[in-house]
């Protein structure tokens, strides 16, 4: 049988379902949702912790000790984020209260976090160990991804990256060399896209040799066939997949669209999600993305 964990974190790159896959895992009462602990735009409104970069490495953090004691307040359903200062006294307190209240049921009722965060993929080992959790680790096409971004327009400052010495010793070396110069050198948003991509899933790949015993799922696969996917994986993870569950999941793709006009969580076209990039990305834009990420698409998309 196997060893029933603590929490658990979904993650994996940006774009490729995490939301979506976070939220359907925690709809039995007992699993919290924690919503990107790692991000700079929400993070101390998650845990007592600022960011500096984004997808930080835990090993880069000027101090990892008062990290690990802000996400310890999370984990443990401690924390309770400060009011937003406009708020009326009145109002500022009853959310204080609230959230102690709120924190103290889910403790009382040994309820599991569950983090949902592709940014702190990089850190995905780190967490695991310390908090004993359950890893569900998400992987999406790169035509996908990369049209995702394109549609987004999400550009990313790769001197993030470069500021954390020690992740690109540990997991970029050979890459190093080209993100200095996506850093330096302004490219356009899929040729970035393709570089992230690449990052992201070398480092997937490489967890797929170090943790075979975390989740690895394909977003298209969980599109194609959702319950029987979820069912698993809700086995796996020591969850009881219910009548409800299966129609909150058949619900969240039967929507006319694909992926929608919110970057955020809604409800998709399970039959037209995986086909959205065809009509974003120009045929130079395919070319260079499959001659980019043929090498690890290769791995994980060997039926081409």
């Amino acid at each position: 049988m196997n060893h029933q964990k603590r929490g658990i974190l979904v993650t994996g790159s940006h774009r490729s379902g995490t939301t979506w896959v976070g939220r359907m895992l925690s709809l039995p009462d007992n699993v919290v949702y924690i919503f990107e602990p790692f991000s700079l735009e929400v993070s101390t409104k998650v845990i007592p912790y600022s960011f500096q970069h984004w997808f930080p490495y835990i090993h880069d953090l000027p101090d990892s000790e008062a990290f690990y004691r802000a996400m310890d307040q999370a984990i443990h359903f401690k924390y309770v984020p400060p009011p937003a200062p406009d708020l009326p006294t009145h109002r500022a307190l009853k959310s204080v209260v609230k959230g102690h209240l709120k924190n103290a049921l889910y403790r009382s009722r040994g309820h599991l976090p569950l983090l949902k965060d592709p940014l702190a993929l990089f850190s995905a080992k780190d967490l695991a160990t310390r908090y004993d959790l359950d890893v569900v680790c998400m992987i999406r096409h790169p035509l996908a991804f990369c049209s995702s971004l394109k549609k987004w327009d999400w550009k990313f400052p790769f001197q993030h990256l470069l500021n954390q010495s020690r992740l690109i010793e540990h997991r970029f070396q050979h890459q190093a060399e080209r993100i200095e110069h996506f850093a330096t050198t302004e490219q356009p948003i899929v040729h970035q896209a393709a570089l992230l991509w690449n990052l992201f899933h070398h480092v997937i790949r490489a967890y797929q040799q170090e943790h075979p015993d975390w989740h690895y799922h394909r977003h298209e696969d969980m599109v194609v066939d959702p319950v029987e996917t979820f069912e698993s994986l809700y086995q796996k993870l020591g969850l009881g997949f219910t009548p409800h569950i299966r129609g909150q999941l058949n619900a969240s793709l039967s929507a006319k669209s694909g992926e929608t006009s919110d970057a955020g969580f809604k409800a998709r076209n399970a039959k037209s999600v995986t086909q959205t990039w065809k009509s974003r990305l120009n045929d130079d834009e395919i070319n260079h993305i499959l001659d980019e990420t043929a090498e690890l698409r290769a791995h994980f998309y060997p039926e081409g």
